[in-house]
């Protein structure tokens, strides 16, 4: 009897496939589904219509790729393509509450005139009209819904993060008369904070991303688009 053998590398790449069928199967399959038996199948893998429309013609052979398999990579593509779906997740949601917060201690300190607006491109436009923080707050975070899922991640955290610290250190300027992040490390200093929390969300976001190559594409174009909104308020904020 010949008993094919595989090298090292060929094994850890089936297992990587089986890894995928069986994720695709329990995204699938919904806990405690029995369908019907049919002649010749299995408890495990029964031939039913309804499987069959869902999974394909499916054998279970780890060593041979199946539609289960190019279904769960097409998903895996679809995840980081450049362009996705409007879809309003836990991070989008905590990204445009953590703006909104930020702009209104902006619009509270600004209008009552506890303080200055250190950010360059807000200061003009907050002097010709206050209408303008919460534009220029949310143009960024309202986009978080579309991108992939780690420039979705990363930039959402870099949204949250600004949002938090910089609307607690606004609100405590306010009521409390002290800046505290601003007056003792800066504002630089605490924007690299926050920058920093983005790249830790990034790397960890390409670590259990299946397409790193694509991911890295797509967070780097979102970067750009959000730079060039930036920019389309700096250039507004001369004109003004």
């Amino acid at each position: 009897i010949h008993t094919p053998s595989f090298s090292n590398a060929q094994l850890r790449r089936h297992a990587r496939e089986c890894e995928t069928i069986a994720f695709a199967l329990s995204r699938h399959c919904k806990p405690g589904d029995r369908p019907a038996t049919q002649k010749g199948g299995s408890p495990l893998f029964p031939r039913t219509q309804s499987t069959r429309q869902r999974f394909g013609p499916f054998r279970f052979n780890p060593f041979v790729p199946t539609s289960l398999l190019v279904d769960a990579r097409k998903e895996n593509d679809t995840n980081e393509s450049m362009w996705t779906p409007y879809r309003v997740d836990l991070w989008a949601i905590a990204a445009i509450c953590a703006a909104i917060i930020n702009a209104t201690s902006i619009w509270i300190f600004f209008s009552s005139g506890t303080g200055a607006i250190l950010e360059p491109i807000l200061t003009p436009l907050a002097h010709h009209s206050v209408a303008w923080i919460p534009v220029y707050s949310l143009a960024v975070p309202l986009l978080i819904p579309f991108m992939p899922n780690t420039a979705r991640e990363t930039i959402a955290a870099l949204f949250v993060a600004t949002g938090m610290i910089f609307g607690t250190n606004n609100l405590c300027g306010h009521f409390l008369g002290r800046f505290i992040f601003v007056d003792n490390f800066g504002l630089y200093p605490t924007f690299a904070c926050c920058v920093l929390i983005a790249v830790a969300v990034l790397a960890f976001s390409l670590m259990r991303s299946g397409n790193v190559i694509r991911a890295i594409q797509g967070t780097a174009l979102w970067g750009f688009i959000a730079l060039a909104v930036h920019g389309v308020f700096l250039v507004i904020s001369r004109i003004v």
